[in-house]
C-alpha cells in the first residue's frame, strides 16, 4: 500500500470515527432526556385529578378538565394504575348513583365537592347507593380491597333505599362501602348520610374476610324513618359474620340519629375494636 493509499485510508477511519462519535452523542442527549422526561410522565399519571359529572360527563372522557368530565367514579377510578394517588373532584350539588362495585385496591382516593360551601349540606355533592340486582338485594359499593384508602371531603351519602322486595338481605351487599375481601381505611371529613336499607360500611369477618379502618371527623348522621321496604340494617357500621376483627373507629364531633346510640349504630362484633368512643 502506497503511502497516498494509507494516508486516505487514514483519514477514512478518522471520518467513520468522528460520524461514530457523533451518533453516540445524539444517542446520549436522546437518552437523558427520555430520562428526565420520564419521571415527570409516571409522576402526572400516578397523581391525576378527575373531574366528574353525573349530567353532562362522559366516561369516554379523559376527565382531566371540567369540560371533559367523567361520568361516573367508578368511570375515574377504573381510568388509574394500581399505586395511583386520585383526586375525585364531583361537579355540581349533583347525585351520583352508584350502581357498581368501584375496586380501589391499591390506591388511595381523594372524593370531594367541587366548590361546596363548608358546612352547608344543600352546596355539596350526594353519593347514593343503588340497586345493582333483579334477583336479590345487592347494591353499587367502594370496595377498598387490599391496601385501598378513601377520603371524602364534603360529600353527602344516602345508602340504599328498597322499592322491591327481593330475596337474601346481607349487609355485605348492601352497605355503601365494602369490608369484604379487604384491608384499608376509609375517611369522612365534613360529610352528612342518611342511613336507608343498608349500612354506610361494614366489617367481614365470615366468607370472604376483610376490614376497614374508619375515621369520621364534622359527620352528621341520619336514618330514615319512612322506608318502602322494611329489610336492611341502616347502621354505620355493619357485618356479615361475627368473628372479632381487630379494626379502629376514631370520631369527632359526629352527630348519631335521634335515640341511637354507638352501640346501636355498630352491629359488628367490638371485641378487638380500638376506638375513642363509648360503647356503654
Amino acid at each position: 500500500m502506497s503511502t497516498a493509499e494509507t494516508a486516505a485510508l487514514i483519514e477514512s477511519v478518522n471520518e467513520l470515527t468522528n460520524t461514530v462519535a457523533g451518533k453516540v452523542q445524539e444517542i446520549d442527549a436522546k437518552v437523558d432526556e427520555a430520562t428526565n422526561v420520564t419521571p415527570v410522565t409516571i409522576k402526572n399519571w400516578m397523581h391525576r385529578i378527575y373531574y366528574v359529572n353525573a349530567e353532562t360527563g362522559s366516561d369516554d372522557n379523559d376527565g382531566q378538565t371540567i369540560a371533559t368530565a367523567k361520568k361516573t367514579i367508578a368511570g375515574a377510578v377504573s381510568d388509574s394504575s394500581s399505586g395511583s394517588f386520585i383526586y375525585v373532584r364531583l361537579l355540581g350539588a349533583k347525585i351520583y348513583d352508584l350502581a357498581s362495585v368501584v375496586d380501589l385496591t391499591n390506591r388511595t382516593v381523594y372524593v370531594s365537592s367541587y366548590g361546596a360551601t363548608w358546612g352547608d349540606a344543600s352546596t355539596r355533592s350526594t353519593i347514593r347507593g343503588a340497586l345493582r340486582s333483579a334477583d336479590y338485594y345487592w347494591s353499587g359499593q367502594f370496595k377498598l380491597g387490599w391496601n385501598g384508602r378513601i377520603h371524602f371531603e364534603q360529600v353527602n351519602f344516602e345508602t340504599v333505599t328498597f322499592s322491591e322486595s327481593k330475596a337474601s338481605y346481607d349487609d355485605y351487599r348492601c352497605s355503601l362501602i365494602s369490608g369484604s375481601s379487604s384491608s384499608g381505611q376509609v375517611w369522612f371529613y365534613g360529610c352528612s348520610a342518611n342511613l336507608n336499607n343498608g349500612p354506610l360500611v361494614h366489617q367481614h369477618s365470615g366468607g370472604s374476610f376483610g376490614m376497614l379502618d374508619i375515621y369520621l371527623n364534622n359527620v352528621s348522621l341520619t336514618k330514615n324513618d319512612n322506608l318502602l321496604i322494611a329489610d336492611g340494617n341502616p347502621v354505620l357500621v355493619g357485618d356479615y359474620g361475627n368473628a372479632p376483627l381487630p379494626f379502629t373507629l376514631f370520631a369527632n364531633s359526629v352527630a348519631l340519629p335521634t335515640d341511637e346510640t354507638w352501640s346501636s349504630m355498630v352491629t359488628c362484633n367490638i371485641s378487638q375494636i380500638i376506638s375513642n368512643v363509648s360503647f356503654e
